[in-house]
């Protein structure tokens, strides 16, 4: 007997939703203009509180009871993220304390009640 099997080609699928998500930013309108300004025009990252308001007692209560395990880069790097309002990048060389900084960089937006998407390029960074 003949026997057929049809498999979904996730790939196609996948593709189509990249296209239409690249021609979204290539539109540049809507909420992909402000993406856009990041990624292809290359704009520096704005200033202004990630939340959209001030820095809460939160945050500045976590601040105050971190600032005994972090150095003073350290908490600079989290204040300065906490001011962001598109992104922030954390360089160092390896051993520099970048992943105990965005540990405390997580718990301070937790405390203002913030959502958090992390990524990374390895999982062994994100682990």
């Amino acid at each position: 007997s003949l026997v057929w099997r049809l498999d979904k080609d996730e790939a196609s699928s996948t593709f189509a939703v990249v296209r239409s998500h690249l021609v979204d930013l290539m539109a540049a309108c809507g909420p992909a203009q402000r993406l856009r300004q990041l990624v292809v025009d290359l704009e520096p990252p704005g200033q202004g509180k990630l939340t959209g308001t001030a820095v809460t007692q939160a945050s500045i209560g976590y601040l105050s009871q971190a600032a005994a395990v972090m150095n003073q880069d350290q908490q600079e790097a989290v204040r300065h993220v906490l001011c962001m309002r598109d992104y922030a990048m954390i360089l160092g060389m390896p051993g520099t304390g970048k992943t105990t900084t965005i540990v405390h960089i997580i718990k301070a937006l937790l405390a203002e009640g913030c959502s958090i998407l992390l990524t990374s390029y390895t999982n062994s960074a994100v682990d």
